[in-house]
């Protein structure tokens, strides 16, 4: 699938409705667009990076049973913009968020540990 809307890409595992919820649910307080396929490679930054190089916007993110990450394009593999492991509902809804913000050109907003 080629994706030509400015749209936030999420890789989603399985086992994460309730986890993309709260992302999802980040990205539209913030009124930007998102598009989610699943893909389970169990690895939270190769989703995420994988799902930047898709997107218009060159912004992606990985959902998976072990966690979140948001990556964009212009960064390596390995050095993402955010990422959790330890994680509740404010936490997923900040990740979704903040990716929102990053398309916008916005300041990030604070995750508290």
């Amino acid at each position: 699938m080629e994706f030509t809307k400015p749209l936030i890409i999420i890789y989603a595992g399985d086992g994460t409705c309730e986890m993309l919820a709260e992302v999802k649910a980040g990205i539209e307080e913030e009124g930007a667009l998102c598009q989610v396929q699943r893909c389970d490679l169990g690895d939270t930054r190769e989703m995420a990076y994988r799902a930047a190089k898709r997107s218009v916007l060159g912004i992606g993110i990985g959902v998976a049973q072990e966690g979140v990450c948001v990556h964009c394009k212009e960064l390596e593999r390995d050095n993402p913009l955010f990422e959790v492991k330890k994680y509740n509902r404010d936490a997923l809804r900040i990740m979704g968020i903040n990716a929102a913000r990053y398309a916008k050109g916005l300041p990030f907003k604070i995750l508290e540990n």
